[in-house]
């Protein structure tokens, strides 16, 4: 018993860590059984705007649901010294940030077994949306 409540636990931790990694935050579940295989239901890739839009997003509403924000609060004084070092060291972040999300797609995959994917989505879809 304990064993599928650990194995529950570990599949919802890593859905929720690759949700960011897929387009409209999809993440790969199995929706149907074919010859002893699982076809999972998912989406492309995400880019990099969109990863990260959602992850900034995720997290204000996060943020915003956890405390409430005052609008008497200080703004902070900012050193432009600090903020052109942020601006270097901001690019090797965002990719790292992006690596982390895409491993947490491949632990996910290798969770469920994944061996194969396969591009279901029209062409004309791709165009829609802008993926090619």
């Amino acid at each position: 018993m304990s064993e599928n409540i650990y194995i529950r636990n570990k599949l919802k931790k890593l859905m929720k860590n690759s949700r960011f990694a897929r387009c409209r935050s999809r993440f790969p579940i199995p929706v149907i059984l074919y010859k002893g295989r699982h076809v999972c239901r998912s989406a492309t890739l995400a880019s990099s705007p969109e990863m990260f839009g959602r992850a900034g997003l995720d997290f204000i509403l996060s943020s915003l649901a956890s405390t409430s924000i005052s609008s008497t609060s200080p703004i902070p004084l900012v050193d432009k010294s600090l903020t052109q070092v942020a601006d270097v060291m901001e690019d090797s972040r965002f990719i790292d940030m992006k690596n982390k999300f895409r491993l947490h797609d491949i632990e996910l995959l290798k969770t469920l077994n994944v061996g194969t994917i396969i591009d279901f989505m029209v062409e004309k879809k791709k165009v829609k949306y802008g993926m090619t």
